[in-house]
């Protein structure tokens, strides 16, 4: 962190930590754009606000997939932990908790894996720019976070510098609607002719750099509408861009605990109200535990409400007598009862494309060069086919790593990164525009046949 850098804060105020003030810049860069489109005359902002209005409309009920997905994609791969020394390595833990405390109580998301890193951060804190790849991770639209507003206002993330921290001494931040309200007075001494008034956010900061021509352009533009109208526009602007860091005597008991077991990352959504804490108690008390069937970097899930506890374990043994497949076992643990039950599955993965198969590849450079995104760079995609061990089968489903709400037509689940609607609840195969899906599907259901 420069000496420029520093010079926003107050000459008697302690400058922000590295991580704090890239939260602290990230905020103030958001009111900065905001007034300087009030200068020019035009409203991008509204524009963004809708977007993200109809976003979380459309991601209804599917906050905890969304939560387990981004606990999964930092965990460290288990295979290449065990094929190179060097690799990576952490328990594999997501740990999914619901507490009675504060006025309605909180969910809290944990994982194991890489700490939040600063595209990590920009990724929660922009709209729509995710740094996830489809190769490799299950999310990769950069919007999903925000189905948790369905539960909460007031999202928290709290996370380690690196792997080896003893603490949350990383990104720690939080998202609040209340931080509109707190730019009203710094603006409202912006146009009564304050050239440089001052922003708290946590700390002392500068709220406009302007020369005298943009002071002028902005105060004459504001004239017309008056503070009133300039408030009203500032509704517009999404809290959820403007991130505030935490400070330690924020963090719970629970972050606390959570940060003493050795978790890289813990998410807390305080809830809205007693609706969004029963709702949640009863999505959390449903979740199947075949939720982790595909999940591969994933060794445990540990799930806690008010009245239940559950503890999910997945094993892995492999068995090449069956054509190189995995024999997945599903321990569950149901904590007040001690009630253990194994559900078994054999999982078959292969690579479709990549460098080893270039006709594959050619395909698929063909099937996703209209998608939007990061989509056109794909030329590879791990698919994969399990079916339940047992007396009965087990109707399947279709999973994106996840399961969605779609039926495979057979006894058996279907894996791939199939690109799906915004939810990720269905797949569409019978369409021109997803030729990328039919083609995996296609040599799925060849595979299949072959097993």
């Amino acid at each position: 962190m420069g000496q420029k850098a520093l010079k926003v804060y107050k000459d008697t105020e302690e400058a922000p930590s590295g991580y704090a003030e890239t939260v602290i810049q990230k905020t103030r860069g958001e009111i900065r754009t905001f007034l300087d489109e009030l200068a020019n005359g035009t409203s991008n902002y509204k524009s963004l606000h809708n977007l993200t209005e109809q976003v979380e409309h459309q991601y209804h009920g599917r906050f905890l997939i969304e939560l387990i997905q981004n606990a999964h994609d930092p965990l460290f791969d288990i295979e290449k932990q065990k094929l190179d020394k060097d690799a990576p390595e952490d328990d594999g833990r997501i740990e999914i908790v619901i507490t009675n405390e504060s006025q309605f109580g909180a969910l809290y998301v944990a994982n194991d894996g890489s700490p939040f890193t600063e595209p990590n951060f920009n990724t929660l804190s922009c709209f729509g720019q995710s740094d996830k790849d489809p190769e490799k991770h299950i999310g990769n639209k950069g919007i999903g976070f925000r189905s948790v507003l369905e539960i909460t206002h007031t999202p928290e993330i709290f996370s380690r510098k690196e792997k080896t921290s003893t603490s949350f001494n990383g990104f720690n931040f939080r998202f609040d609607p209340g931080i509109i309200q707190s730019f009203e007075k710094p603006i409202q001494a912006l146009l009564d002719g304050n050239d440089n008034p001052d922003l708290y956010l946590g700390h002392h900061v500068s709220l406009v750099d302007w020369g005298s021509g943009k002071l002028q352009a902005f105060r004459g533009r504001c004239q017309a509408m008056g503070f009133e109208g300039v408030v009203s526009e500032l509704r517009f602007l999404s809290p959820y861009l403007l991130p505030e860091p935490i400070n330690d005597q924020d963090k719970t008991l629970l972050v606390q605990q959570f940060e003493k077991k050795g978790f890289a990352t813990v998410i807390r959504l305080p809830f809205t109200s007693e609706k969004a804490r029963d709702q949640t108690i009863e999505i959390v008390e449903e979740l199947d535990e075949n939720t982790i069937l595909f999940l591969n970097k994933a060794k445990s899930l540990w799930i806690e409400t008010p009245g239940t506890k559950r503890y999910v374990e997945r094993k892995i043994r492999p068995l090449p007598e069956k054509g190189d497949a995995q024999e997945i076992d599903v321990d569950v643990i149901v904590d007040e009862t001690g009630y253990a039950n194994t559900k078994r599955y054999w999982l078959w993965k292969w690579l479709v494309g990549g460098e080893d198969n270039p006709e594959e590849a050619e395909e698929i450079r063909r099937a996703v060069s209209d998608l939007p995104g990061k989509w056109p760079k794909v030329r590879k995609a791990e698919v994969a086919l399990a079916v339940r061990v047992g007396e009965s089968p087990e109707k399947g489903l279709i999973s994106i790593f996840l399961p969605t709400e779609q039926s495979s037509g057979a006894a058996c689940h279907l894996n791939a990164p199939f690109y799906g609607d915004i939810r990720r609840t269905k797949v569409v195969f019978d369409d021109k525009k997803f030729k990328f899906n039919k083609i995996l599907i296609e040599k799925m259901a060849k595979r299949a046949a072959d097993i």
